[in-house]
């Protein structure tokens, strides 16, 4: 963890007379690995902007960030986050919505610092606020029980919920150095670098690598993943109005025997694949501005061609190995070093 990061974010959680107290250090005793916040830093260092303003930035993404997985633990029910009771499942409902809700105002507080300008303040402000409300936008259609969506449909879903927390480290750089114009060039990538983290998360739904309780729970509630997506378009007539029958059921009983038939098949690989495609080189002119952000992405990206190689040796419905360690990573390179992790 990037330690300077990490105390940041503790000043702006509740204290220890507060209600929330508890839940919060719960939350962060078993932290993640900041690449969001890190990606921040990153692209500020590569458009020259000071130490300070830098850090409440990415301290703001951060706290978002977290607040996003609270709140999305809890639409989902799921139970354990990092191999530990998640939020709600500890606490109950109630304290991880209002912790949500906490981390989200904190977010907005961390940049109404000295040390960040007012006026780009109140711009940054307002890319956490777009943020918000178009994750908000696609947990929505995350959790809709509607028609199980096609691969342009599952991809606009995943860029509502993922890619904006991707986008936004770079935006508040562009915005703290004055150099907005260095986003169009590097803008589509962050959107593919979004999506393909919320692919590389869903194969891992069916690799038991993210902390779930059991493998496959994104196809048991019926939830949008790459790899049932990728698995129903390999489906034809019969067996496809089956699926779709079952998925537009309430039976449980069937969710082991479709997730046996999808492990069976090869949509794992296939989604894969789409992953690999996402996050593929492309030759596009850019200015020297463009140019250094797109190199503060590099990480990001080389992150995701280890979590994709990882993931192919991971056994489907197994445990995998990842990194276990007990100090955490202080930086790119240390995540890098450290090996490939679960997505969370």
């Amino acid at each position: 963890m990037n330690q300077p990061l990490v105390r940041l974010i503790e000043e702006r959680l509740p204290p220890p007379n507060h209600p929330l107290h508890k839940a919060a250090f719960h939350h962060f005793s078993t932290s993640g690995k900041q690449l969001r916040g890190l990606a921040a830093l990153d692209a500020c260092k590569a458009l020259q902007v000071a130490r300070k303003p830098a850090s409440a930035w990415a301290c703001s993404i951060e706290l978002l960030h977290n607040a996003s997985l609270i709140h999305d633990d809890l639409c989902d029910e799921d139970p354990l986050r990092r191999g530990h009771p998640t939020v709600w499942n500890r606490f109950g409902p109630g304290i991880a919505l209002c912790l949500g809700d906490w981390l989200i105002a904190s977010a907005f507080a961390s940049l109404g610092e000295d040390s960040v300008e007012p006026a780009k303040a109140g711009r940054l402000s307002a890319v956490l606020a777009r943020s918000v409300a178009t994750m908000a936008a696609g947990q929505v259609l995350d959790v809709h029980r509607g028609p199980y969506p096609n691969w342009q449909q599952y991809r606009v879903l995943a860029a509502g919920k993922t890619a904006p927390l991707f986008s936004a480290p770079f935006e508040g750089a562009a915005i703290l150095a004055g150099q907005e114009h260095a986003l169009t060039g590097i803008n589509p990538f962050l959107e593919r670098i979004g999506f393909a983290y919320q692919i590389a998360n869903d194969i891992n739904n069916f690799t038991r690598q993210k902390g779930k309780s059991s493998a496959g729970s994104d196809l048991l509630h019926r939830r949008p993943n790459a790899v049932v997506v990728c698995f129903r378009e390999s489906l034809v007539n019969g067996t496809l109005h089956q699926f779709d029958t079952w998925l537009a059921s309430e039976d449980i009983r069937g969710a082991a025997e479709w997730s046996e038939r999808i492990c069976q098949s090869d949509d794992i690989r296939h989604a894969q694949e789409r992953l690999q495609h996402e996050i593929m080189e492309r030759d596009i002119p850019l200015d020297p501005a463009s140019q250094s952000l797109r190199r503060a992405v590099e990480p990001l990206r080389r992150y995701l061609l280890d979590r994709r190689a990882d993931i192919g040796k991971a056994p489907v419905n197994g445990v995998s190995s990842g990194y276990h360690g007990t100090e955490k990573p202080t930086s790119w390179d240390g995540i890098m070093a450290a090996g490939p992790q679960p997505c969370l």
